[in-house]
């Protein structure tokens, strides 16, 4: 797996700023990570590298950023189970997930909070982003549901897929005996209640799937990376005037994705604008247009504002 010098530099700044209160994230630690990956090892420091879910048409460098993050919550979950510092740190870190699970839930107790995030940050095995581990984690304790790990739902994919397989090749299997064995019904003497019976064939009817949220698209491609960028004045500006809620983005999907990867509305990370391109898998002209274009909504909100406060002014 090839990544620019350029890239690398950026992979480990960005980390070592990320964790900079963990003393055991160091420079070698994470340059190391990242010749793991250019030598595409499975495994480092005893953690599952994910090489094999390399996309091909993903940006190495993000693909490389997030699993390294993920690796490092991964080592620093476990080593929070004996260090109270660490520990500590963690729950200060991702608090604001549990936050906002709890506006949701209308969950005030602030223990309770922290032993939801405890359990769950003990529990994290880096099969996905950390804050979507949380999430799941936290809603399914809330709804008393069991909670299933995205490594425990792959498997029950692969298992019932292979099923599925079995059953349709025992099917073939009877088709074929049954035109083997084609007797006339008057040599038939008995039925017994022994035979196995096949469910019947599929109709083949469509199945109607449910369309993906913006959300939820961006919430999936998100998986593999989080955003490089941080929070810049335009997007600070933008949130604090509030023009998020002026904007009707229900009729365009790929803007709709835009605003909450370009706004922190995705685990509260942003994204370069080149980012959002390659995760919503359009063009950096058709991104480049919809910043222009929320620019012009906000210059007229600003504007709106500053006439509002120049006439309360002028009339007092």
């Amino acid at each position: 797996m090839n990544i620019t010098s350029k890239d690398k530099n950026l992979i480990i700044d960005s980390l070592l700023k990320k964790f900079s209160l963990y003393s055991i994230i160091t420079y070698d630690y994470i340059n190391d990570f990242i010749k793991a990956f250019e030598n595409e090892d499975e495994k480092y420091d005893g953690i599952d590298l994910g090489i094999k879910d390399y996309p091909e048409d993903t940006n190495p460098y993000l693909f490389i950023s997030f699993k390294i993050q993920s690796a490092i919550y991964t080592k620093l979950c476990a080593l929070a189970i004996d260090d109270a510092d660490i520990l500590l740190n963690l729950v200060t870190d991702k608090m604001r997930v549990v936050n906002m699970i709890a506006r949701r839930f209308n969950i005030t107790d602030e223990k309770k909070k922290e032993d939801y995030l405890i359990d769950a940050l003990t529990e994290y095995d880096n099969s996905e982003a950390i804050d979507t581990f949380i999430t799941r984690y936290i809603i399914a304790k809330i709804k008393g549901l069991p909670f299933v790990t995205k490594r425990e739902e792959e498997q029950k994919v692969i298992k019932r897929k292979e099923e599925i397989e079995q059953i349709q090749k025992d099917k073939k299997k009877q088709k074929k005996k049954n035109k083997q064995s084609n007797l006339p019904l008057t040599n038939v003497t008995k039925v017994t209640t022994e035979e196995k019976v096949l469910p019947p064939e599929s109709d083949d009817k469509q199945v109607v799937t449910k369309e993906e949220t913006p959300y939820e698209l961006c919430l999936k491609n998100c998986q593999i990376a989080k955003g490089s960028k941080e929070k810049d004045e335009f997007v600070a500006t933008f949130l604090n005037l509030g023009t998020y809620d002026l904007i009707d983005y229900s009729k365009n999907k790929e803007y709709a994705m835009y605003m909450l990867l370009r706004f922190g509305l995705i685990n509260e990370t942003y994204y370069s604008l080149q980012e959002i391109a390659l995760i919503c898998k359009i063009d950096l002209g058709k991104v480049l247009n919809f910043e222009k274009y929320t620019i012009e909504i906000m210059r007229t909100h600003l504007n709106a504002k500053v006439d509002y406060y120049l006439k309360v002014l002028t009339n007092n």
